[in-house]
Order: structure tokens, then sequence, then C-alpha cells
């Protein structure tokens, strides 16, 4: 929901979007709609808490606390988890997402949020499709903060 809705679209439009955006058929409940919306000048959106609350139903949050903690740190991070999964389904079309904080332990003020795609398919043939993925255009063009979140394969 990194799209800004103005008040007057409906509620089967914000579904629509989401499951565009998401590439998700999923249906989303109206507690995740209707919950704690903030308005700001002619636009509504979602709270954080609904925002992460989403995000827990596209990923696995591996330490759900750690996670949810370094996303309200980090807000910027939000829309980008919401475009990535459209984009890695290209590449990865039978996957699970997970995040999951990493603190390097030589540096300890290092600290990003990893996000593992996690895949059932040979090691290269995975590493081929990462470095593809890398390089579309739509990948790229995402804003992406710098040095706070690293996508990685983990093939099985």
């Amino acid at each position: 929901m990194s799209r800004i809705y103005k008040k007057d679209q409906n509620v089967a439009e914000t579904r629509r979007v989401y499951a565009q955006r998401t590439n998700s058929h999923d249906v989303i409940d109206d507690h995740h709609l209707n919950v704690d919306w903030q308005h700001e000048s002619s636009t509504v959106f979602a709270s954080s808490s609904d925002k992460l609350d989403m995000l827990e139903n596209i990923y696995t949050f591996i330490d759900q606390e750690e996670v949810r903690g370094f996303i309200e740190n980090n807000p910027d991070i939000i829309s980008t988890l919401f475009d990535l999964p459209a984009i890695i389904k290209d590449y990865f079309n039978q996957s699970s997402l997970a995040l999951e904080v990493f603190v390097d332990h030589e540096e300890p003020d290092f600290i990003e949020l990893a996000l593992i795609i996690q895949v059932k398919c040979d090691p290269i043939e995975a590493a081929k499709k990462h470095i593809a993925m890398n390089r579309d255009a739509r990948f790229r063009e995402l804003n992406r903060p710098a040095n706070k979140l690293c996508i990685t394969v983990d093939p099985s």
C-alpha cells in the first residue's frame, strides 16, 4: 500500500491495486483497509502498524520483534518491500520470502534487513536468476535505501 489513495477511491480499487502491486491473489480483509487510517491533506494513508501487518502477509518475519522494529525505524524501506514481490515472482515463481535483521558482529553499528528468497532449485540456476533479476530495469529503479536492504537467494 505504498501508493497514495484519494479519499473517494473505494475499497475494491484499493484491493485491486494491492493485489497488482504484490502480485498476490490473497484477499485483503477489511481490517487492513479500515483500521487507523490517517488523513493528510486530500489523501489517505494506511498506518505504519497496518503496513507492517500487510507485510507479514507477504513475508515470513524470522524474528518478528526485530524485523518490525527495523522497519519502524526505517520507514523508507516499506514501499520497496511492497514492490519487490512482483519482480521476484517473475524470476522465482515458486518461492517464499522471509525477512531477517542482520547485524555484522565485527561492525555492530552495521544493521540491515535481509530479504531471503527461498527457492527449490539448483544453486547455479538460482544464482543465474538472481543476477538476471538484479539487471532488471524495474528492480534497479526501485527506491532501495542504501545499506539497509540485502536481497539473497537460498536454494534448497
